[in-house]
C-alpha cells in the first residue's frame, strides 16, 4: 500500500481546522498576508467548492452545487494576499531507508492539503544534488490531485544524487515562506541553503525525519555503504557501534534544532513510528520557539 493511503479526508480536514483555530492562520503566514475566506457573493474571485463541515457558517453553502451533488458544498474565495508556499522535499538516496519516506511524503501531502484549503498557492520541489521534478505554484483542488499524482509516482534516489537545498533557491519566489522535508543527513546540515532561504526574506519551517534504526544491530559482519556517495565499508558493528550512532544522531538533531531556534527557523523532528497527523500538529505547537 502506498503511504498515501493513510491520508484520509476527515482527518486532513481535522488538521486544517486544528492550525486555524490554534493559530488563527498566522503560523501559516508570511508577515502582513492573510487569506480572507469571504462569504458567498463577496470573494475576490472564485477558488472552488468543499464539503460543509461542522462549523462552518450556513451562509457559506452554494445552494446550486449542494443541489447538483446531493452534498453540501461550501463556496470559496481566493484573495489576493493569500501566500505563495512552497514545500522543499528531499528524496535523495538517505530519505529510501528505515521507513522515512512514508512519513515524509505523508507530511508533504498533508501539509499541501492544509494550505490550499487555507487559500494558499502551493509548489512542491522534490530534490537530491538538484531539484528533480517540480509542480509549479497552484491552488485549488485540482492543483491538489496534480501534488497526489506527483508524490504517488516518486521514490527516493537508490543511491548517489547529494542532498543540497541551494539547488531549490532559484525556483523560489523572494518573500515566499518555504517548508522543508529531509532527514539533513549531509555534513552541514544543509544549513548553507537554510542561510540562503533566510535571505529571501520570510518564514522558514524545518522538519527533519530521522530514523533511529538507521543502523543495525550489532552482530554479523556487513557491508555498510553510503547511499549518496556509494562508498562502502566491510564493518561488523557491535551494541556499542549502534549506542554510539544513536548518541552521535541525537547530537547531530540537537545541534541542528539550536541552529534553527537561533535563526528563527521553526524546527521540529520526527521518526516513522509518530502518526503524520501528530507529527504536524507537534511542528504547529513549536511555533513560540522560532519567534
Amino acid at each position: 500500500m502506498h503511504p498515501l493511503e493513510a491520508l484520509n479526508e476527515q482527518e486532513l480536514g481535522q488538521l486544517t481546522r486544528i492550525a486555524d483555530h490554534l493559530f488563527n492562520t498566522r503560523l501559516l503566514l508570511a508577515p502582513g498576508h492573510r487569506p480572507n475566506r469571504m462569504r458567498a457573493g463577496f470573494g475576490v474571485e472564485f477558488l472552488d467548492h468543499r464539503e460543509f463541515v461542522p462549523g462552518d457558517d450556513l451562509r457559506d453553502i452554494d445552494w446550486r452545487a449542494t443541489a447538483r451533488s446531493r452534498h453540501p458544498k461550501i463556496r470559496r474565495y481566493w484573495d489576493e494576499a493569500a501566500a505563495d508556499w512552497t514545500i522543499c522535499l528531499d528524496h535523495s538516496a538517505s530519505m529510501g531507508s528505515g521507513d522515512k519516506w512514508a512519513l515524509a511524503v505523508q507530511c508533504a501531502a498533508a501539509l499541501a492539503y492544509l494550505l490550499i484549503h487555507l487559500d494558499h498557492r502551493v509548489a512542491i520541489l522534490l530534490f537530491s544534488g538538484q531539484v528533480d521534478q517540480r509542480v509549479p505554484l497552484g491552488r485549488g483542488s485540482n492543483h491538489y490531485a496534480r501534488v497526489l499524482q506527483t508524490l504517488r509516482k516518486t521514490t527516493p534516489l537508490t543511491s548517489g544524487g547529494g542532498s543540497d537545498l541551494r539547488a531549490c533557491i532559484s525556483h523560489i519566489k523572494r518573500r515566499s515562506p518555504v517548508f522543508v522535508i529531509s532527514d539533513f543527513l549531509v555534513e552541514d546540515g544543509m544549513r548553507p541553503g537554510l542561510d540562503r532561504l533566510r535571505l529571501l526574506g520570510d518564514r522558514i519551517h524545518a522538519l527533519q525525519v530521522r530514523a533511529d534504526n538507521d543502523f543495525p544491530d550489532g552482530g554479523d559482519e556487513m557491508t555498510l555503504m553510503d547511499v549518496e556517495s556509494g562508498e562502502t565499508l566491510a564493518v561488523t558493528p557491535t551494541e556499542t557501534d549502534r549506542k554510539h550512532f544513536k548518541l552521535t544522531l541525537d547530537a547531530f538533531s540537537a545541534s541542528l534544532e539550536n541552529y534553527c531556534q537561533r535563526r528563527h527557523i521553526q524546527f521540529s523532528h520526527a521518526t516513522p513510528d509518530i502518526p503524520w497527523k501528530a507529527v504536524l500538529t507537534h511542528h504547529f505547537h513549536t511555533r513560540g520557539r522560532a519567534s
